[in-house]
């Protein structure tokens, strides 16, 4: 074996890709100790440049690769491996906003590509691109309570060349634009990782794609927070109905000098992503000094900034910021622990054990919620267990510093064992300054294990619980007691309030709301309500809707019932659940009550209505009616119902001539035929309103026999008003003349009869020879025979009689 080869061949650093002809240049690098190269790529024309990595790496610590968008280093920088912790470029591309790319590599003295067979040579391709890339820029709003949710905008500020841009986020939604602006998407919940796309319509090599954009909320009340007022509940209207309501919080002693372990593996954990990177990157490391964001009691002190160790570990002992965090146990070492400094230095242990962020992993922090109820978190999300023979196992585990109730959890989400490094040890717990006093779960101090879906809450266990807790509706004072008992009339919001005496002075109140929501019943209207069923008829549509103004039809479901026997269960609209169909098929037609419920599938609530199906009554018409007009006159025309002579039930009527409805909806029982309608006979249909059931008859007018009809009287109305209350005869020729007077009812029998009568008939049923009569005859149109004493031809005629 010899050593390759060194060549003192220069490396062309400086090129011009020509663009028109297409060109892609593919160099190959290998880099060295202390390399200062850099290239400078320009285009030929005035499309961007574009590099595209099919392999290479470089050392992670102390070698970097720096891209700029510009003809030097004093561009933007595109990527620097350091920065961005990406020390594999396989994959890696990148696209120029000018006309040229500078590339800039620093590396030291050590290890290389040219010096270990660790470091591959750098393959990349670089060429123009055929479109100018759009400027797209991504942020984020949100809100937590109560909402916690949060929308991406997308803001185009530069279109590059695009006519219209695809922008798509990582569930497929997507839109399209043709000229710059804003593009929102969302909602997202909370916690939600989302990456956005925006891509040139015409050419899918101009695309601009989003850093993972998320929106961190700490996890919504539960009952493992501080206080919980409990579900959210509803209500239905009109039922006069309460509901109880139940709070759960925390009775924690303000002394922190002991400390009480809890599992609490039902609590909802926060977000591991989205945090703020510690400076914790390499192995066995202490960050920075970082504020907690609020004061912190911890074993009788007050700290307000603490340190993160890259071992699982967290420090109130700021001396050590920057400096060595230690790995290396024995299984003697349990807690508490003054003697070995990689377990002195710590204070929260959750989980200390040798892991290498170097490696991979992330390791961040960050501070939840608002004044007084913040969570300080600390998240190791992925962290490879240290050594070659075990960076492929990984280790995520969580601790969380909650303000006001001093309470420390440790969540650990999966922690496997490395058994060929240190023993595979590793310990939980906590442990106060002096090192004196410690508290660890059962089987978690020192030791050799595993453990996933497991956490372990540390709470202040000392001194009696000093606190106040109310219920409140808005501003008003409902109740004291854990539990209450409430009937709203309308949506309410109640809130559980929790005060306590704090550790550190004065007093902090941790509030949660409940929303009690009053939900409209939905009641379901009926087409008809009464349905009356006439003769031949065997068929009957029942239905019934529901006011859309207060309840969403989707979210209805009908069920029909008759005489306790379920006809339908559960049916929506969509599927014709609102409409019931009797004597068609499935069910027959009954007579009787039917009920009808509709049901909210989401607000639980539900209302019946009544449907009545009743054998409806006809009305009977008095048949051969026939009437009497002049040629030139009028007369009202009307029908008798003989099985309802009192007229107790209402009528409506359509008459019609010749096939032509004349009159439609009357309610009067009249029809005046006038002079224009000739002597045309009439249809009328009657129907009763009640039952709808409807008859018919056909009423014929006739002439009278003196069908000049001269001056005749058409109507008396002996009501005493001195108009028209008598048959006054003046208007005959030869009054005088008259021996007699004849008055008949419309079925011919005889009314009244005078000789020598002059005004003597005012409606007296003088049937029986009586014409004083008191008797009064029935409304109607009688008709009237006078005979003269010469031979002139008797006159007949009709006249109505009203009162």
């Amino acid at each position: 074996w010899t050593s390759p080869a060194v060549f003192s061949t220069p490396v062309q650093t400086n090129y011009t890709i020509d663009c028109d002809a297409g060109e892609i240049l593919d160099l190959n690098y290998c880099y060295t100790s202390n390399d200062t190269t850099a290239w400078l790529f320009t285009s030929s024309t005035t499309f961007p440049i574009k590099i595209a990595f099919n392999s290479g790496n470089l050392e992670a610590c102390c070698d970097e690769i720096t891209i700029y968008d510009g003809f030097d280093n004093t561009g933007t920088i595109l990527f620097n491996n350091a920065d961005a912790d990406i020390h594999d470029l396989t994959g890696l591309e990148f696209q120029s906003t000018t006309t040229s790319m500078y590339i800039e590599v620093d590396t030291d003295g050590s290890v290389s590509c040219e010096s270990s067979t660790n470091y591959n040579p750098w393959d990349f391709t670089v060429s123009c691109a055929t479109c100018v890339t759009q400027t797209v820029d991504f942020s984020i709003n949100g809100i937590c309570s109560p909402y916690y949710e949060f929308y991406v905008d997308a803001n185009i500020s530069d279109m590059g060349d695009a006519t219209s841009i695809d922008l798509v986020d990582n569930f497929g939604t997507t839109q399209t634009v043709t000229t710059t602006g804003v593009v929102s998407f969302g909602p997202y919940a909370a916690n939600e990782e989302i990456i956005i796309t925006a891509v040139n319509s015409n050419d899918a090599s101009c695309s601009v794609e989003s850093d993972l954009l998320t929106f961190i909320c700490p996890p919504p009340p539960n009952e493992c927070s501080i206080v919980y007022a409990g579900e959210d509940s509803s209500l239905c209207a009109d039922d006069d109905a309460s509901t109880t309501l139940t709070a759960t919080y925390h009775i924690l002693g303000q002394d922190t000098s002991a400390y009480e372990i809890t599992s609490v593996n039902n609590c909802e954990f926060p977000s591991f992503l989205g945090g703020t990177p510690t400076s914790v990157e390499t192995d066995d490391e202490w960050s920075d000094v970082i504020d907690i964001g609020f004061d912190f009691c911890f074993f009788g002190g007050t700290y307000n900034q603490l340190l993160i160790g890259s071992n699982g570990v967290v420090s109130f002992d700021l001396s050590n910021a920057n400096g060595y965090n230690g790995w290396s146990y024995d299984p003697g070492d349990t807690l508490p622990n003054s003697s070995n400094t990689s377990l002195s230095d710590a204070n929260i242990f959750g989980v200390a054990h040798d892991i290498d962020p170097s490696v991979g992993g992330e390791i961040n922090f960050m501070i939840l919620g608002s004044a007084p109820q913040r969570q300080f978190v600390v998240n190791y999300t992925a962290v490879p267990l240290f050594s070659g023979a075990c960076n492929e196992l990984t280790s995520t585990s969580q601790i969380i510093l909650y303000e006001s109730s001093n309470v420390i959890d440790v969540n650990i989400i999966d922690k496997p064992i490395c058994p060929t490094w240190n023993d595979g040890l590793a310990v939980v717990g906590i442990q106060n300054m002096d090192d004196t006093i410690a508290y660890t779960p059962t089987d978690r101090n020192m030791g050799a294990w595993e453990a996933s879906e497991e956490s372990w809450r540390f709470s202040p266990s000392v001194g009696t619980p000093n606190y106040l807790f109310e219920w409140y509706d808005g501003s008003n004072l409902v109740g004291t007691e854990q539990t209450i008992n409430v009937s709203p009339e309308a949506t309410t919001t109640y809130t559980a309030a929790i005060t306590y005496d704090l550790c550190t002075g004065g007093t902090a109140t941790v509030t949660d709301s409940v929303i009690v929501e009053v939900a409209q019943n939905p009641v379901p209207v009926a087409v008809e309500d009464q349905i009356a069923l006439c003769d031949g008829e065997e068929q009957a549509v029942l239905e019934v809707y529901v006011d859309d103004a207060q309840q969403v039809p989707e979210n209805i479901v009908y069920s029909w019932s008759y005489n306790d026997l379920l006809y339908v269960s559960e049916v929506s609209e969509a599927d014709g659940g609102n409409i019931l169909n009797l004597g068609a098929g499935e069910f027959d037609l009954l007579t009787g009550d039917y009920i009808v419920t509709a049901y909210n599938t989401v607000t639980d609530c539900a209302s019946d209505t009544v449907i009545s199906i009743t054998r409806g009554t006809y009305p009977e018409l008095e048949d051969d009616n026939s009437f009497y007009k002049c040629s030139d006159g009028e007369v009202d025309l009307y029908v008798n119902i003989t099985n309802d002579p009192n007229m107790d039930n209402t009528y409506v009527y359509d008459w019609s001539i010749n096939g032509v409805l004349v009159s439609e909806g009357d309610t009067t029982g009249t029809f005046t035929h006038g002079e224009v309608h000739g002597y045309d006979s009439v249809l009328v249909v009657v129907t009763d309103i009640n039952s709808n059931c409807s008859s018919e008859t056909t009423i014929t007018v006739n002439p009278f026999m003196n069908e000049n009809c001269v001056d005749i009287p058409q109507g008396i109305s002996p009501n005493g008003d001195g108009l028209n209350d008598c048959l006054v005869l003046d208007h005959l020729e030869a009054q005088e003349d008259i021996i007699k007077a004849e008055v008949y009812n419309r079925y011919g029998t005889k009314v009244f009869e005078l000789n020598d009568y002059i005004d003597q008939w005012c409606g007296q049923d003088a049937s029986d020879g009586n014409i004083n009569s008191n008797g009064l005859l029935p409304v109607g149109t009688y008709f009237y025979v006078i005979q003269y004493a010469s031979d002139r031809e008797p006159t007949i005629s009709w006249i109505y009689l009203n009162y």
